[in-house]
């Protein structure tokens, strides 16, 4: 019991000091757990006497990381990006499988080995790009929400090829084993659904209130369905993967989600670092030539799939090059997948080594390529033009509609800005809306309201607001680096332009006062300052107090409806 205290802790304490070398040189996380696996990986008899604890415990973290991964995949993401995000990632898997096959017939693999090089390729990390979206604050941005849909659909897929993989087992195909597979598959994914339906929602409505009560209780749910996965036939990872997904429908998934953010981090750590300890590339010379051409099929190829795509269904370079560059890795599944190969006997070692070495390889190439996106993307902007289309990213009117002067400009029609652009209208006075919702503009379209679809990250979706002759902007999106790279082009095209940005930090409000904001929204703030002055008139005076509360309920019920409108 020492000894694995001593392994754990060594362990640890040699990732933490890694990680801090890794931030101070500006570089992800994900490489110094990588590199503490290896470096681990040398010292195993000296320091560290036995793996199998890590191993166990790699187990263990692999099932809840998949458990934290179908918590943060919403299915309804794909609901709200409706036909694009099925068309972009029905595309995306169909091609890549394609062009991947054919790579690893190139690179001289047996059929059998080169299709699990071509499913493991076209998977990206949901982890990885979850995770970065999260720290940059751009899970809500339009390449986000395409990407978090995109993924969502590669991570069911993955759990249905491992499925009809389970089925298929070792040695010949076997019709009749490989049918009841399936049976039981459907079975499996049927009670679940129908359990977490009539079972689940009412079970946690009940103890949400115990936020200790609601962990405890999402974990056992985890254990529970992965038990019984592996009790029928299927993998851990697919019970817990499919326990968490069931979760992500709940009102829950938040409040469950803030409480395993810890343990998720934790659990990070141990699957880069036993990704690194269990990394056999022995002959190292025979797989690193294949294992860089496989590379530079996932961080070149593989985006420029995406991209196209993403530019096919109409969404403009930006999104569409922003989309390709976050899933430019290969993904946690893959892994798993190769492992399942190895073991059912259908790939060999060396096989799964190729498959692990192209993983470590991507996932350090594009972490450190998303963290530059933005530059990325300035030095590459014209090159990029073949991906510009028409469609949603264009105007909702005719151009000359939007030839407008002394104009407001409005960034994010929804919750906040739908009061500013009310008040527009009701004043007369012009104004443009930028909304990256696809449904939100279409009802400012039924209104005949001056629209454009887009992102206000992209450069050319501002140029087409005229800024150059507006009279005010108005942001009501929170993303500071949007925020203070708008206030630059600000100052660059029309200095004298009135900016009003929101922000959800007083520092980042700090931030935009110093870099020319005209006034910044800080929402917490403004409505200590809104609720204290109503306090102030209405302290003794009931009937006041009373007819704001009328006028409040009524507005909460306009601003459901509201909402129902756009989905």
């Amino acid at each position: 019991m020492q000894s694995i205290f001593f392994e754990i802790g060594f362990i640890v304490v040699l990732a933490t000091i890694l990680g801090a070398l890794s931030r101070r040189f500006k570089q992800p996380l994900f490489l110094a757990y990588i590199v503490t696996g290896l470096l681990v990986n040398l010292f195993t008899n000296p320091i560290v006497p036995s793996t199998q604890t890590l191993s166990l415990l790699s187990e263990l973290g692999i099932a809840f990381l998949l458990f934290i991964v179908g918590l943060e995949l919403n299915p309804n993401e794909i609901k709200e990006m409706g036909k694009p995000a099925l068309i972009i990632g029905a595309g995306q898997v169909g091609v890549t499988t394609i062009l991947g096959v054919i790579l690893g017939l190139l690179l001289g693999l047996p059929f059998t080995a080169a299709l699990y090089l071509a499913l493991a390729l076209g998977f990206s990390s949901t982890i990885i790009v979850v995770k970065l979206l999260s720290e940059k604050g751009e899970m809500g941005a339009l390449y986000g929400r395409i990407g978090v849909g995109v993924l969502l659909f590669q991570d069911l897929v993955a759990v249905i090829v491992l499925i009809l993989l389970t089925g298929i087992g070792t040695g010949s195909f076997r019709f009749f084993p490989f049918l009841l597979t399936i049976i039981k598959a459907i079975a499996f994914l049927f009670l679940t659904w129908l359990g977490s339906k009539r079972f689940l929602s009412g079970l946690f409505k009940r103890i949400s209130n115990d936020t200790e009560l609601l962990f405890i209780g999402s974990i056992a749910w985890c254990l529970l369905l992965a038990g019984v996965a592996w009790a029928v036939g299927f993998s851990l990872e697919i019970g817990a993967f499919l326990a968490g997904l069931t979760l992500a429908t709940t009102p829950f998934r938040f409040q469950i989600g803030a409480k395993i953010k810890p343990l998720r981090d934790f659990f990070i750590l141990i699957f880069f670092v036993v990704l690194g300890l269990e990394a056999n590339f022995l002959p190292f010379g025979k797989i690193l030539l294949p294992a860089i051409i496989c590379t530079v099929f996932v961080l070149i190829v593989k985006p420029l799939v995406l991209s196209l795509l993403v530019s096919f269904v109409g969404y403009r370079k930006r999104s569409a090059f922003l989309t390709g560059l976050y899933l430019s890795q290969v993904s946690e599944f893959s892994l798993i997948l190769a492992a399942l190969g190895v073991s059912l006997g259908q790939i060999t070692q060396s096989n799964a080594s190729l498959i692990t070495l192209t993983a470590i390889l991507t996932i350090g190439v594009s972490s450190y390529a998303i963290s530059q996106d933005s530059k990325l993307y300035k030095f590459l902007r014209h090159p990029l033009s073949f991906l510009e289309t028409k469609g949603r990213g264009g105007v909702s009117h005719h151009e000359d509609e939007l030839d407008l002067a002394d104009h407001v400009i409005l960034i994010g029609c929804h919750r906040m800005g739908i009061e500013f652009w009310q008040t527009l209208k009701e004043h007369n006075i012009p104004f443009v809306v930028l909304d990256f919702d696809p449904k939100v503009i279409s009802m400012l379209r039924e209104k005949n309201v001056p629209s454009i679809f887009g992102d206000m990250g992209d450069p050319e979706i501002l140029e087409l607001l005229h800024i150059e002759r507006a009279k005010m902007i108005i942001s009501t999106v929170s993303n500071f680096t949007d925020n203070l790279e708008l206030l630059e082009m600000v100052q660059k095209v029309n200095p004298k332009l009135k900016s009003v940005l929101t922000a959800q930090q007083v520092s980042e409000g700090i931030k935009l006062y110093q870099a020319g904001a005209s006034y910044v929204i800080l929402p917490h703030l403004l409505g200590g300052h809104v609720v204290t002055d109503l306090l102030n008139k209405h302290w003794e005076n009931d009937e006041g107090l009373s007819k704001t509360r009328e006028r409040h309920i009524k507005e909460l019920f306009e601003r459901r409806e509201f909402g129902r409108e756009n989905g």
